[in-house]
């Protein structure tokens, strides 16, 4: 959904697959529209009401922009007061509301967070008409029902299930082509709340299990999963299959294809899950399944990190240290990523974006205190890679050469991570795919 070109491509392919099945279609937001809701969220609460209303012409500027490609002219200016100016009209009193108080709510925080869905599942839906399908926008709220979670809900598989049957499936028997916003539900109070990071897959997977659908297939703009970022290495390896705790894996580690919980569910109802380039179609894409045949299967690069050592001899044969140390990061909202313990000692790593003087003052109050910026993480990814000796020699063989901080065994097998300094990272990410992969 990151242009013209690129919706009326989806709606080609959407076209495409119709011909010969019932098809049901997802859709997040515009390019760059989530993020733009979540910056003009912290404007309001900065109470920067000139800056949000600067940045919410622009936003409507972008769509009506896109809007007017896929409907006639003489019908633009209807279709825009009649079902987009109500909403941007809505958002715009939201907000301002907001930036009187200067706070708001995790429930407000959803409600706005899913404009850009509302926004998008519009124009697809025309986007479709254009291909001359029956495309009709459907609000999540109406189907995936959730808990109030309100930043990361929990689905009521039952309840959905249940509505998607009654309110999707007959819209397919009738050659109606559903498009759902993604990333979105509704609690039993009837509010909005979010499925969090991968949401707008999720949305797919959950309705193709509530359909129990013949496949369910992640269209983005690569062409499947791929042995590295392909920006960053050449002679990549693009797999046809891989399994579902090898891609979990991959994606926990930071690979930006999927999140894991948007294919764990499909896969354990035996439900294929493709990868597929919307740009280029005909590629085989990557199919996600249970095979857990072993080998390897990528490498992971992860910039911006910070290592924190923290240390306290007067814990040993004491108890509780590694569970104070862990409450501290609860208590501050920052993710742990990489860690390795002993009774005295906690080495762990965090994105730098996470590292501030108040985490630094809690942990300081039980421990000393290390602090080493402007690391890299670097996971070697595959079916039991850490039970191959001879792998990891050739591993710490390639990098011999370079300062490394921490390595973690994951212990799900999968997983071989290295901290090094950002500098060197890249460099160091080409010289193991070489000798891995090349």
């Amino acid at each position: 959904m990151g242009s013209v070109s690129a919706i009326s491509q989806s709606a080609q392919i959407v076209k495409k697959a119709s011909q010969d099945s019932k098809v049901m279609v997802v859709v997040s937001a515009i390019s760059g529209m989530t993020n733009l809701l979540i910056e003009l969220i912290e404007l309001a609460r900065k109470q920067k009401q000139r800056l949000i209303a600067g940045r919410l012409n622009k936003m409507e500027e972008i769509h009506r922009s896109i809007l007017k490609d896929f409907v006639d002219e003489e019908d633009l200016d209807e279709i825009w007061k009649k079902e987009f100016a109500p909403a941007f009209k809505k958002l715009r009193y939201v907000l301002t509301g907001i930036s009187f108080i200067g706070e708001l709510t995790d429930k407000t925080y959803a409600f706005i967070c899913i404009f850009g869905e509302r926004f998008s599942s519009r124009i697809m839906a025309y986007a479709l008409q254009k291909e001359g399908m029956q495309g009709l926008k459907i609000n999540a709220k109406r189907v995936i029902s959730t808990d109030s979670q309100y930043l990361e809900a929990n689905v009521d598989f039952k309840k959905t299930a249940e509505r998607t049957k009654r309110i999707i499936l007959p819209l397919l028997q009738k050659e109606i082509t559903p498009v759902v916003m993604g990333f979105s539900g509704k609690d039993t109070h009837g509010d909005t709340t979010l499925l969090g990071r991968g949401g707008s897959d999720y949305t797919a997977s959950i309705l193709g299990i509530s359909l129990d659908v013949s496949d369910i297939q992640i269209w983005t703009d690569v062409d499947g999963v791929m042995s590295a970022d392909p920006r960053e290495i050449k002679n990549v390896q693009l797999w046809s299959k891989i399994s579902l705790d090898v891609m979990a894996e991959m994606t926990n580690s930071g690979a930006k294809v999927l999140h894991p919980k948007t294919i764990t569910a499909a896969v354990k109802k035996n439900i294929p899950v493709y990868i597929k380039n919307t740009f280029n179609p005909s590629a085989e894409g990557t199919l996600v399944s249970g095979d857990k045949r072993k080998g390897l299967k990528g490498v992971v690069l992860v910039q911006d990190q910070t290592i924190i050592n923290l240390v306290n001899p007067e814990m040993l044969d004491a108890f509780g240290f590694i569970s104070n140390c862990s409450q501290q990061f609860v208590d501050n909202n920052v993710p742990v990523d990489v860690c390795a313990t002993s009774e005295v000692s906690v080495t762990c790593s965090i994105a730098s974006s996470d590292q501030s003087n108040k985490l630094n003052r809690s942990l300081s109050k039980i421990a000393h205190v290390e602090i080493h910026k402007e690391k890299a993480k670097l996971c070697v990814i595959g079916c039991d890679v850490t039970q191959n000796a001879e792998l990891i020699s050739r591993i710490f063989s390639v990098l011999k050469n370079y300062n490394i901080y921490t390595v973690s065994i994951g212990a799900t097998f999968h997983n071989i991570t290295i901290l090094i300094d950002n500098k060197n990272s890249k460099a160091a990410l080409k010289l193991l795919h070489q000798e891995l992969f090349e």
